[in-house]
């Protein structure tokens, strides 16, 4: 199964238990990949049987299901100054400039879709903290690192030493 880092944590681990149910005999190994020009060449020449894409996606060669939308959130430390000023409202993206920040590894492709978006909603990031793993992230967010934009589904929702915010 191709995936990644957040499906594999909150959307793969019921749909196995449901596999296994089905299938018990069946073996199932994760192949990772944050590129989804990987993980389709990796489809398409029979190496995984199936693979979870980052969308918007169009390949000729697949049948694409789209199996929902995973926007991207502020997660702030709780005891913040920025979670209470901004309790019950949209977070303002613009709030993020020049902010110390915990984001994500860039991927090796240079290619960052999260400093992407930011830059063009005009926020100067500035990035005390990086990691590929989304617990450690949050870890840092909540020892009031500073701020982070994550996919909900990367998100330990259930953390009260966090605040988890929807972007304007």
């Amino acid at each position: 199964i191709g995936t990644y880092q957040s499906v594999s944590v909150q959307l793969l681990p019921e749909l196995v238990r449901e596999m296994r149910i089905v299938a018990p005999d069946l073996a199932i190994t994760l192949v990772e990949n944050d590129f989804n020009e990987d993980l389709t060449e990796e489809l398409v020449a029979g190496e995984i049987d199936v693979t979870f894409l980052q969308g918007p996606y169009e390949d000729g060669r697949l049948d694409i299901v789209d199996l929902g939308f995973d926007p991207y959130v502020v997660v702030l430390g709780a005891e913040s100054g920025l979670a209470r000023r901004f309790a019950g409202k949209a977070f303002p993206t613009k709030v993020l400039s020049g902010l110390s920040m915990v984001g994500q590894n860039p991927p090796s492709r240079g290619r960052d879709p999260i400093d992407d978006q930011l830059r063009a909603h005009g926020v100067k990031t500035r990035y005390v903290f990086r990691s590929n793993d989304n617990g450690a992230m949050q870890g840092m967010v909540r020892a009031g690192m500073g701020p982070a934009v994550m996919p909900l589904l990367a998100v330990d929702t259930s953390d009260p030493g966090i605040v988890i915010k929807r972007l304007d």
